[in-house]
């Protein structure tokens, strides 16, 4: 048991290494519960709890649940003294905020900024710290920038933008894309519960540009239903780079023309303010959502936003079954037999 609370310990420990701005007890029980699924929350939380004391010289407490790294040349994190005159100190907030943002390229958001500052302005109550940064785009409208909804990002001047490149967004050689296409037939069939029987498939089998889902799925009545109905179609559209989410989603709305339901799969490395636009489009457009890791043993496959059912254009419908037989019989034969 005491090698399992030093594994607990040296998990929470890195995990507010990753997290400089610094993390919550909830926030990090419940990631470190996420790498020891079989141990109590109970025991987590009796090990997380003293992590202050237990490792004293790599973690701090600034305020009470709250958890930062001390990184090395660090002494005690110092809480902004109290007695601060309000004006003063939402000044102060601001400018911490400011400085928050600036060392996270990436942005954070608006709970995560909160409270960040929360650990460094102990006397504050989160809703006083909330009442300071809510508008921070507007109030320090020439250092932040607000690109989504409940996002912050530090904003470059416009002397900087040709010396300061922003943060390159990570590709992917290794694994390829087609190796997560059977994962995701499965996990769409048997996890998701879209389809009755689901491929991977991808490639430009069909001839199209854009008319080829890396998934293909089938929702069809079973010998057993009371109730028939026709087959539905699901198609999906499986990405590991996500430098581009846009052109993604581009690709996968034009399955909606022989489609019930279309899917866009995403990796959970895309940029916050990329997400939000991508998720925005799925909601307005009825396309389904899913992101996941970029790790063939482990995907983790997360629903953001359900598909909705549409009616398909049969014209289209038909000339896609005919073009599915003519290039893989034994897909179609699969799928429609």
């Amino acid at each position: 048991m005491a090698s399992q609370r030093e594994m607990i310990r040296d998990k929470a420990v890195e995990l507010l290494r990753d997290n400089p701005e610094g993390l919550r007890f909830g926030q990090l029980r419940d990631a470190v519960r996420q790498n020891f699924p079989a141990t109590s929350v109970g025991s987590i939380s009796r090990v997380v709890s003293r992590l202050h004391t237990t490792r004293s010289s790599e973690v701090d407490k600034p305020s009470r649940g709250f958890f930062k790294y001390r990184f090395a040349g660090e002494g005690p994190i110092k809480p902004v003294e109290q007695g601060v005159p309000k004006q003063s100190k939402k000044r102060l907030v601001r400018d911490k905020a400011v400085e928050l943002l600036k060392a996270r390229p990436e942005g954070l958001r608006f709970a995560e900024l909160r409270n960040a500052l929360g650990g460094l302005f102990p006397g504050s109550t989160p809703g006083t710290i909330a009442s300071y940064i809510w508008n921070l785009d507007v109030s320090r409208s020439g250092q932040v920038e607000k690109p989504s909804k409940g996002l912050f990002k530090y904003s470059l001047p416009p002397e900087s933008a040709t010396v300061i490149e922003k943060p390159k967004v990570k590709t992917f050689q290794e694994p390829a894309e087609q190796d997560f296409y059977g994962r995701f037939a499965g996990w769409i069939r048997d996890d998701l519960g879209e389809c009755t029987e689901a491929v991977a498939f991808g490639g430009h089998y069909l001839g199209k540009k854009w008319g080829t889902p890396d998934v293909i799925g089938i929702y069809k009545p079973s010998l057993r239903d009371v109730v028939k109905f026709e087959p539905e179609i699901i198609s999906a559209e499986v990405k590991i780079n996500p430098s581009d989410p846009v052109t993604a989603f581009g690709q996968a709305i034009a399955y909606r023309l022989f489609s019930s339901k279309v899917y866009l799969v995403e990796p959970k490395t895309m940029l916050p303010e990329d997400q939000d636009r991508v998720e925005g489009l799925c909601i307005l457009f009825g396309v389904g959502l899913v992101l996941f890791d970029v790790d063939v043993e482990n995907p983790n496959f997360a629903i953001r936003v359900r598909a909705q059912s549409y009616s398909p254009d049969m014209f289209y419908v038909n000339e896609f079954a005919d073009r599915l037989y003519k290039a893989k019989k034994e897909v179609f034969r699969k799928l429609f037999g």
